[in-house]
């Protein structure tokens, strides 16, 4: 068990890492009155930076709050103190936070884990267990009320990503699909469905399910999925099995684990997939060592060593981290500043040398299709959004497209493209604002007017001088349209 306890050891001290930069961002907050959402450790989010400390915080509970004071014992000793903090400054991060499914994830693991240490009869454990979830019932209520359209938009996230889960029920469209099919999907939704404009302001172009099951599914295909439950069940099994309390922390880590994967998208970012794989095999690895060790000994040990290399190769493979790619993300970094000036000329043939390293990377086929379309490539500048458009939902891939058909005449195409990225996010109105140029441009009033009322007719989701600049626009063409109007009437009369 000693190296169960220094594997804890190291684990707690990441965590503790990550909430001292945390805590650090929290004094800033404080200080400068900046947002809640600048609180996300090393991430650049606060939703993986949360699955982080709530993949930890069941460790460390079980030490701080279950595991005594020992005298002679060095390990445990300095885990109970480091836990204690870690509890400490992990509640404070979570607040700050301001994510439910670590709050959820984080009470169910410590049901858990009161279940597993409770010596009692499992009457009085599930007595207890219902006392805690009735309590837990208004707090549950005020998260949901808390981000409420937060909570809306990933149910219709879930209500759009299923049927395409039933359509895929056995073959899957491959790993990193789920971003071009839900965005068909919910494009298929507002093209057949007209008066949802409830839905059509919780709609977005997300890139994950936020739910893993739901993604695998989609992903992998029905086998896919039932795969990866069978083996979650199996190892969370065999690790009750052993019976042995030291190892109760890592069952809580496992179920937070599951949790997280209902609410969020562990797996879709590198540390955070890289923990939750490391955490399963050793998971896997723990009855080996304590119930089978006269059976695998040494052999096992090495075996769980090669299978982490081979896991961690194989999540590298999958996050495209190489050192040739690390290199080139650097050199986007660079190129991207001018990229913000709209200096597009001289940079065209830095994506160019970028492109392969980068060419699944979403933001950066973005990037280099606009970098292609304000040079005049057109063709090519096609070629790479479409690329880009197989690995996003977001419907500004084909607002380009339809900008480059329309400035190589071809206006049919470039209308379907405007509608396509209308449909996508129906709430969004650059869509509008284009179709409206469009029909301007090839002398279809009604049809330009039509859109010009609707846009500015548009509720806003998140009013910007963006959004006040294209309904000023449509305004001056309803006025230009109306005086047009006006003086022929005039000259009529006259």
């Amino acid at each position: 068990m000693a190296l169960y306890r220094w594997v804890c050891f190291v684990l707690i001290l990441i965590g503790l890492y990550e909430l001292g930069v945390g805590l650090f961002q929290c004094i800033q907050v404080m200080r400068l009155g900046m947002p809640y959402y600048t609180v996300c450790g090393t991430f650049e989010n606060p939703s993986p930076y949360s699955i982080l400390i709530v993949l930890i915080l069941p460790l460390a509970l079980d030490y701080a709050l279950f595991v005594r004071f020992r005298h002679g014992q060095k390990i445990t000793n300095m885990l109970f103190y480091l836990s204690a903090f870690y509890l400490l400054f992990s509640v404070v991060i979570l607040v700050m936070c301001v994510s439910r499914t670590a709050w959820v994830a984080s009470v169910i693991s410590l049901m858990s884990m009161v279940w597993l240490r409770m010596k009692c009869s499992v009457v009085k454990k599930c007595f207890v267990l219902l006392a805690i979830f009735v309590l837990s019932v208004p707090f549950l209520y005020g998260m949901y009320v808390l981000k409420k359209d937060s909570a809306d938009g990933r149910l219709f996230i879930w209500k759009i990503s299923y049927p395409v889960a039933k359509q895929q029920m056995f073959s899957g469209v491959g790993i990193g699909g789920f971003p071009y099919v839900y965005g068909e999907a919910q494009e298929a939704y507002f093209r057949e469905k007209k008066d949802v404009r409830n839905e059509e302001m919780l709609a977005g172009a997300p890139d994950y399910a936020y739910n893993e099951y739901l993604q695998i599914w989609i992903e992998l295909g029905l086998p896919g999925v039932l795969s990866c439950l069978c083996l979650i069940a199996y190892v969370y099994i065999r690790l009750l099995w052993c019976r042995n309390v030291e190892v109760v922390g890592l069952c809580g880590t496992m179920v937070s684990l599951m949790v997280v994967s209902f609410f969020s998208y562990p797996l879709r970012c590198f540390v955070t997939c890289s923990l939750s794989l490391f955490i399963l095999l050793w998971a896997a690895w723990m009855p080996m060592m304590l119930c089978e060790k006269k059976r695998y000994g040494k052999v096992g040990m090495v075996c769980g060593l090669l299978v982490l290399i081979g896991m961690g190769t194989m999540v590298c493979i999958r996050f495209n981290k190489s050192y040739r790619t690390w290199v080139a993300v650097k050199h986007w970094d660079m190129v991207r500043l001018y990229f913000d000036r709209e200096k597009y000329k001289g940079i065209e043939k830095c994506y160019r040398a970028l492109y392969p390293d980068l060419r699944k990377d979403a933001g950066f086929l973005f990037e280099y299709g606009v970098c292609l379309s304000y040079n005049g490539h057109h063709e090519e500048s096609n070629i790479i959004l479409s690329e880009g458009a197989k690995r996003s939902s977001d419907p500004m891939f084909f607002n380009f497209m339809g900008k480059n058909f329309q400035a190589l005449g071809r206006f049919e195409e470039a209308e379907d493209m405007f509608y396509k990225a209308y449909y996508r996010v129906p709430h969004r109105i650059y869509p509008l604002y284009l179709l409206m140029g469009l029909y301007e441009k090839e002398g279809r009033d009604l049809e330009m007017l039509e859109k010009a009322h609707q846009i500015v007719g548009k509720k806003e989701k998140v009013p910007s001088s963006l959004t006040e600049y294209l309904k000023k626009e449509a305004v001056n063409r309803l006025g230009k349209y109306e005086g047009m109007k006006r003086r022929e009437h005039h000259i009529k009369k006259d």
